[in-house]
């Protein structure tokens, strides 16, 4: 096996992100030790209005690390009397470190967690307190929580509160903050959801702040964002595990693993080939055993090679699971991975002049492909380019849109779907949810759909 390792290469990817609840992705980020000093972002909670805290106050937010081997300051608090603390990271070690510092004076207390529980990209709550009555200050990292005592607070506290650059303190680790807090029965919560200038309102839209060099976050959940691009000369295949946050592009030589939390590739050579004859590259991963699939439903006669192998995630080494096949090929088909049972379902499609409007399914354990009866008492019509999703508290399966026809002869053209459908998992019963009544412009949904309680999003 052979490793290549790359920061930059040729892979096209592009990464965009909704939250299905209506809550987009607020936040803001800041540019750091990689950027010239005056292009460092500086954000000041309360340049336009300042505050005033008696008794007690707390600062609270989510923190996420872009690059966990740098190191510079996290947020500054300084009083009217010009006294500052300050939270600083260092990310030059094993560990993630947080150093809670009276600056100049003395550290207060060390937080360190383990990096490979908190990767980079990884939201971490932060809570900093001051009990200015009892002369406390605690510092909450995830869920450690820690105090230093003995420390002389005012009675009455006017914080100037600045996250990233500030006055002479210039170095800054690159990473984001999100659901800012300050105060106490009196708080001022910050969504930091605006996506342009340089003015921060709190949530009742009052001006609070203001930053310099912004990147609000907000952005990427309306616009495509190219990350990297990449080709292949022969047929390739595409997955996502979720759980390593691993994009893979492969082709029977090679396989390129694109990571989403560091925004780094590497290019694996594989010592054998894939055993697979690749024609559409159709493929899906057991997250659990760490193994990419690879198939080919049908192959013509003269092939007599394997249909499906499997590549292990660690060695990149390729298995020959099985030789079997469908009597038809079937473009384009909607699929699910059933993790519990280890059976791999897919549904529609077309080949051989036909649309398709029937279920299989293939066990990982009998290596064999079955047809799966349903009870289509919604009457789906054979169809491609359907949209299917898994809802896990139900366990059951939602089919959306596609292009076919009521009689499934490819020969008489081809009308637009834009209906839901469900597949009940323990009845095998199918039944249509609704349709929408389409005036557009035609389309169809990508295979992948994303079901969050009683919402799925199709792009």
């Amino acid at each position: 096996m052979y490793v290549v390792t790359k920061k930059l290469l040729y892979i096209f990817f592009i990464f965009y992100s909704l939250n299905l609840q209506g809550i987009f992705a607020e936040g803001l980020r800041f540019f750091g030790n990689g950027y010239p000093i005056d292009k460092r972002t500086s954000y000041n909670v309360f340049s336009e209005h300042p505050v005033t805290f008696s008794d007690n106050y707390e600062i609270s937010f989510d923190l996420s690390l872009y690059l966990t081997s740098d190191i510079g300051n996290i947020v500054r608090i300084k009083d009217s009397d010009n006294r500052i603390f300050n939270l600083f990271y260092d990310g030059h070690e094993k560990d993630h470190l947080f150093l809670l510092n009276e600056e100049g004076r003395s550290n207060l207390i060390s937080v360190a967690l383990d990096k490979s529980v908190y990767p980079p990209r990884e939201w971490v709550s932060i809570h900093i307190g001051f009990d200015l009555k009892r002369n406390i200050i605690t510092l909450t990292v995830a869920d450690q929580i820690y105090q230093s005592d003995n420390i002389s607070l005012p009675d009455k506290f006017a914080p100037t509160i600045v996250f990233g650059r500030s006055d002479h303190i210039i170095d800054v680790p690159p990473f984001a903050i999100k659901d800012l807090s300050v105060g106490n029965n009196r708080k001022f919560r910050f969504l930091l959801d605006e996506y342009q200038g340089n003015i921060v309102h709190d949530i009742r839209g009052k001006k609070m702040g203001s930053v310099a060099n912004p990147d609000w976050l907000i952005n990427d959940s309306y616009h495509w964002k190219l990350e990297s691009q990449f080709s292949s000369s022969t047929v390739s295949g595409t997955n996502y595990h979720d759980g390593r946050k691993e994009l893979y592009y492969f082709n029977r030589d090679s396989i390129l693993i694109f990571n989403l939390r560091t925004r780094s590739s590497e290019t694996i050579i594989f010592s054998e080939p894939c055993p697979v004859d690749l024609r559409l590259g159709t493929n899906f991963i057991d997250q659990e055993n760490d193994r990419l699939y690879c198939y080919e439903v049908y192959h013509d006669s003269t092939y007599q090679g394997p249909t499906v192998a499997s590549l292990d995630l660690h060695t990149f080494k390729w298995r020959i699971e099985s030789y079997d096949r469908l009597p038809t090929q079937l473009h384009h088909h909607a699929s699910w991975f059933d993790a519990s049972s280890r059976q791999y379902m897919i549904f529609g499609g077309f080949g051989n002049m036909r649309f398709s409007d029937q279920f299989y399914r293939y066990s990982l354990d009998t290596q064999e492909w079955n047809s799966f009866p349903i009870d289509n008492k919604g009457s789906i019509t054979p169809r491609y380019f359907t949209s299917l999703g898994h809802h896990e508290e139900s366990h059951r399966l939602y089919l959306f849109g596609g292009t076919g026809n009521l009689s499934g002869d490819q020969l008489l053209g081809r009308e637009y779907f834009y209906d839901l459908y469900r597949l009940n998992l323990q009845t095998n019963v199918l039944k249509k949810v609704w349709e929408i009544p389409w005036n557009q412009e035609n389309a169809v949904p990508v295979r992948g759909m994303v079901i969050n309680d009683k919402s799925f999003l199709a792009l």
